[in-house]
């Protein structure tokens, strides 16, 4: 039959003699003792501070040299730079140094606006203080 096993003998059992008896003994159930149940509260509780914890971490620095120049150097400068940009032109604001847009300027026009992950970066990055890092 293919089957290997001795007769009397199931998987994980001891082999035993046919016609022998086998005498299973199982262990009484094992009933919590107050420390344990103190032992077993405390984990819950350092595991839901662990999550807390985590859902309430501030988000990671923005870098400057990493994240926000990229994004200046290709979807703003191009058109803020004088004498012939035409954000430049429009708004006066010179991004090829430290510039001020013009008081006067109210709208935009977006020749090449910028995704929501990238104004999101810029966002955080001067909620944190737009920091040269």
């Amino acid at each position: 039959m293919g089957n290997n096993t001795p007769s009397g003998k199931l998987a994980g059992n001891p082999p035993h003699r046919p016609g022998s008896k086998v005498s299973v003994v199982c262990a009484p159930a094992r009933v919590p003792s107050p420390h344990d149940i103190a032992r077993e509260r405390v984990v819950v509780v350092l595991a839901a501070s662990a999550l807390s914890f985590c859902a309430c971490q501030s988000p990671p620095p923005v870098s400057y040299a990493w994240d926000v120049s990229p994004i200046l150097e290709q979807k703003c400068v191009p058109c803020h730079t004088p004498p012939d940009g035409e954000g430049y032109r429009l708004s006066g604001l010179d991004m090829s140094g430290e510039g001020r847009i013009h008081p006067l300027v109210g709208t935009t026009r977006q020749t090449n606006p910028l995704s929501d992950p990238e104004t999101e970066i810029l966002e955080l990055w001067v909620d944190q203080g737009a920091r040269n890092n």
